[in-house]
């Protein structure tokens, strides 16, 4: 005979007995699932009907000046603000290489084209991706000029009472 039974979860034991077999009346021992596996899955499920339900944003971030604020805050600096931050310096920095690139060579090496079709795809598509490249870094060096001419002119108007 096996029999499973549900662990009780509202005691949070150390483990909780899951399946007991008995053959003919004798014990052949139990199997024990740890209460760190059930409270996972006790989570993971409750994880999923937040996020299912929505509810999970009234608390999902940190109180101020707990370690868990300043640990998201941290990872949110990482990961976002800092990335879009360098991309105007990155972008200048790139153009100032190219002219002094362009400024230092006085002859371009010429290209060998390449045989076949799959090698002349490769090199379309790296062809492409650097001059994609290139007008996203000038659109990105431009739109910073831009940025801060308007923060200029915002900061020379006075305040609306």
């Amino acid at each position: 005979e096996i029999r499973a039974t549900a662990p009780d979860l509202s005691t949070r034991g150390r483990s909780c007995r899951v399946i007991e077999r008995k053959k003919s009346g004798k014990s052949l021992g139990h199997r024990r699932v740890t209460s760190a596996l059930i409270a996972v899955l006790m989570r993971l499920g409750k994880a999923a009907r937040e996020v299912q339900s929505g509810s999970f944003i009234n608390g999902m971030w940190g109180e101020a000046d707990t370690w868990l604020g300043w640990v998201q805050m941290g990872l949110i600096r990482m990961s976002m603000i800092w990335p879009l931050k360098a991309i105007a310096p990155a972008a200048y920095a790139y153009w100032g290489w190219q002219l002094l690139s362009t400024l230092e060579s006085k002859h371009t090496p010429k290209r060998i084209r390449p045989r076949g079709m799959m090698p002349m795809l490769r090199v379309a598509f790296g062809w492409g991706l650097r001059e994609s490249m290139r007008i996203w870094l000038a659109l990105e060096a431009l739109f910073f000029i831009f940025y801060r001419y308007k923060r200029a002119q915002l900061q020379r108007q006075g305040a609306n009472p």
